[in-house]
C-alpha cells in the first residue's frame, strides 16, 4: 500500500513477470520531482483522505465503524460469500445502503472487486510463467494438493462474475472478468473427467468459446481446448492445432508444449514422432 493510496488497501491486477525490469531511474531527477510533488499535493491528499475514510465516519457514520472494520476484515480473509451474516457480501450490502457512508462506496466497491478477482489472477500468473521454475503440472506452483486446488478454483467463477457486476459493463476490466469466468467454468468441467466423453467435451468447448467471445487472445483457453481434444474427444490433429494456437499467442510458454507431448504419447495415441517437435520446442 503506497503512501498516496493510504488508508485504502489496494489489490493490483498483474499479468506477466513481476521481476522483469521495465525502466531505469535517474536518482537526482526523481528526488527533484518528488520534492515538487510533495509541495503541490499536500492539500489535495488531505482532501482525499478526509473524503475516503476517517472524516466520513466521524461526520455521521461513526455508528457503522464496526461494520466497516468487519467488511475490511472479511475482504482481507477472503470470506466473500460465507458464512452467512459474516461475509464481505453481507457487510457490503448493508454498508452501501447507509447514506452517511456514500463517499465510501466507491472505495469499498473497488477494493471488494479487486479482492474478488485476485486468486484467479494469481492462478493465471502461475500458469503463464515462462521462467525455468514454471510448473509442468495442472496445479500452480503454490503446490496445493490437487483436490484442495480444485475446490479453490470452484470459487473463481462466482467471484469473477460478482467482480464484473460491481465494476459494471463500461469498466475496462469487464470483458476480461467475464472471459475468465467462462474459462474457469470450462476448466473445472474439462478436468472433472479424463476419460473419453463426447458430451462433456462438447460442453467444455462451449464454455471456452464463450470465454473467447469476450476476449479472443487467451493462450490458457487454447491450451485447455487442446487438452479437451486430447482426453475427452481423442482427436490428435485438433490437440496439436490448439496447442500451437496457445504457443503462437505466448511463444515462450512451456505448458502447451509439455502437455501436448505427454498427451500424444498416451496409450490411446502412441504418437511419439508427433510428440517430439513439442518436446524440442519446450527445451528451447
Amino acid at each position: 500500500m503506497t503512501a498516496e493510496a493510504a488508508p485504502q488497501s489496494q489489490v493490483p491486477m498483474l499479468l506477466g513477470s513481476k521481476t522483469e525490469r521495465l525502466a531505469t531511474v535517474n536518482a537526482a531527477v526523481l528526488a527533484d520531482l518528488q520534492k515538487h510533488r510533495r509541495a503541490g499535493c499536500q492539500s489535495s491528499r488531505r482532501h482525499r483522505l478526509r473524503a475516503s475514510g476517517g472524516e466520513v465516519l466521524a461526520k455521521g457514520g461513526h455508528e457503522h465503524q464496526g461494520n466497516v472494520r468487519a467488511f475490511k476484515l472479511a475482504v482481507q480473509e477472503k470470506r466473500f460469500f460465507i458464512p452467512s451474516g459474516n461475509s464481505a457480501e453481507d457487510y457490503y450490502t448493508q454498508l452501501t445502503e447507509v447514506e452517511a457512508l456514500a463517499l465510501l462506496r466507491g472505495m469499498m466497491k473497488r477494493n471488494y472487486a479487486a479482492a474478488l478477482q485476485d486468486d484467479a489472477q494469481q492462478t493465471l500468473n502461475e500458469w503463464l510463467k515462462t521462467s525455468k521454475d514454471a510448473t509442468l503440472g495442472i496445479e500452480p506452483t503454490e503446490r496445493l494438493p490437487i483436490k484442495v486446488f480444485t475446490e479453490k478454483v470452484r470459487t473463481y467463477p462466482r467471484c469473477l462474475d460478482r467482480a464484473a457486476e460491481l465494476l459494471g459493463e463500461k469498466h475496462y476490466m469487464y470483458a476480461a472478468l467475464k472471459a475468465r469466468k467462462y474459462f474457469f467454468e470450462g476448466y473445472l468441467l474439462a478436468n472433472s473427467n479424463r476419460n473419453p466423453n463426447q458430451e462433456l467435451g462438447g460442453r467444455a468447448l462451449a464454455l471456452f468459446r464463450q470465454s473467447l467471445e469476450w476476449q479472443p487472445e487467451q493462450p490458457q483457453v487454447y491450451w485447455q481446448i487442446s487438452l479437451v481434444y486430447g482426453y475427452s474427444l481423442r482427436q490428435p490433429d485438433s490437440l496439436e492445432y490448439y496447442a500451437r494456437r496457445a504457443m503462437g499467442i505466448h511463444p515462450n510458454w512451456i505448458q502447451p508444449c509439455t502437455w501436448a507431448a505427454m498427451t500424444l504419447t498416451e496409450p490411446w495415441f502412441n504418437l511419439y514422432d508427433r510428440a517430439r517437435p513439442f518436446l524440442e520446442r519446450a527445451t528451447k
